[in-house]
């Protein structure tokens, strides 16, 4: 009798266990929410006092919502701020401590739905000392976070001296840039998410002058619904930039309709009218809530 009562309990236990940890082997979890930060920059290698940008995504992969949500970014020493935009606002974001090279900048991002997402674009200014630097981005929230080792990610440039070709008695051998309208789009993407009671599409891009001259460009961006072939979204967005300068965008489209696949077109024109640049990328729209 103690042999089989031992028996017994040693099966029991096993068949109490055996769920938990299969669920645990499988990395589920059934409350939580998990943000995951990814990051790029508009230029890999800036030349010293040069303005560009960082892009971070927050994508909250649920199973929850992520409350209170906030993006966090110390810049690296040297690098100025020039500001931050939360989805195409500046209303959520601010930085502090030493504005002139190496202050913080946070944006509140609120609640991020199951599926939602924010796009942070930070603009800067390069430190004057060649080298490299690494640049951290990080996302926490108020709900618990069963994954917290993806909520950073870090970009890594390395400032250049200016010039690039070969050096000459002291004197770089480049070409320079042509004074006729010169226009590159990059960093182009759709994070979808929830707004209201709608769906939402953010589009994204980067658009980099190639031209020494000021110019205007105006970059058009249209949503065709996969399922129909029409447009359901179509906004021209005119940019001005300096003579090689660049700027990121996002561009909302706060009322999409859900369960609803995209493709996404960005062209760049410029004044006249002549193509410059394009591209596209997929989005579909998530599930009501």
């Amino acid at each position: 009798m103690t042999k089989r009562f031992a028996s017994i309990t040693v099966l029991s236990a096993l068949c109490v266990l055996l769920p938990t940890s299969a669920a645990l082997a499988a990395g589920g979890t059934t409350t939580g929410a998990d943000l995951q930060v990814s990051g790029s920059a508009s230029t890999g290698s800036p030349a010293p006092g040069a303005t560009y940008t960082y892009t971070f995504q927050i994508k909250n992969a649920g199973p929850d919502a992520a409350t209170s949500a906030v993006f966090s970014n110390p810049l690296p020493a040297g690098t100025v701020y020039n500001y931050a935009t939360d989805n195409g606002s500046t209303l959520p974001c601010a930085a502090f401590g030493n504005l002139n090279g190496g202050a913080t900048v946070s944006c509140t991002l609120g609640d991020i739905a199951k599926g939602g997402a924010a796009t942070v674009v930070v603009s800067v200014t390069a430190p004057q000392v060649v080298g490299t630097y690494g640049d951290t981005g990080s996302a926490t929230s108020t709900a618990t976070d069963p994954q917290p080792g993806n909520n950073s990610a870090t970009v890594t440039v390395q400032v250049k001296a200016s010039g690039g070709g070969v050096n000459k008695g002291g004197v770089n051998d480049t070409t320079p840039l042509p004074a006729t309208p010169c226009a590159v789009l990059g960093n182009l993407s759709a994070p979808v998410g929830y707004y209201s009671v709608y769906a939402a599409v953010w589009n994204t891009f980067t658009l980099r002058s190639c031209s020494s001259s000021t110019q205007t460009i105006n970059v058009e961006v249209t949503e065709t619904n996969q399922a129909t072939g029409l447009i359901d979204y179509d906004v021209v967005w005119p940019i001005t930039l300096l003579g090689g300068a660049n700027a990121s965008t996002v561009l909302d489209n706060d009322f999409a309709p859900f369960n609803t696949a995209y493709t996404v077109g960005f062209t760049a024109t410029d004044t006249s009218g002549n193509l410059l640049a394009t591209g596209t990328v997929l989005a579909t729209t998530p599930p009501p809530q």
